[in-house]
């Protein structure tokens, strides 16, 4: 099994270079996958692997990755405008 399969199961195909650095491989794996059009560029960073259109669940992942780790944290996305239960 591939290093990085496990975030690939868990996060619909979609990961993000980070996420890859930790799995082990260098840039020059991503590269290489990039060029054989394994994986696509979804975002700067984010990829996803397979070459087909995007589920709505992938559309997320890859919005989330890509704005990670700017992301609010836990609890966070729950608040309205001045910190309010939305």
């Amino acid at each position: 099994m591939e290093p990085i399969q496990h975030i690939l199961d868990e996060q619909d195909g979609v990961f993000s270079r980070v996420q890859a650095a930790g799995a082990g491989l260098d840039a020059t794996a991503v590269k290489r996958r990039l060029r054989r059009r394994e994986w696509v560029a979804v975002h700067a960073g984010v990829y996803v692997s397979h070459t087909g259109p995007l589920t709505w669940r992938q559309r997320a992942w890859a919005a989330v990755l890509a704005c990670w780790p700017e992301c609010p944290a836990d609890g966070e996305h729950d608040r309205g405008i001045g910190g309010q239960a939305g």
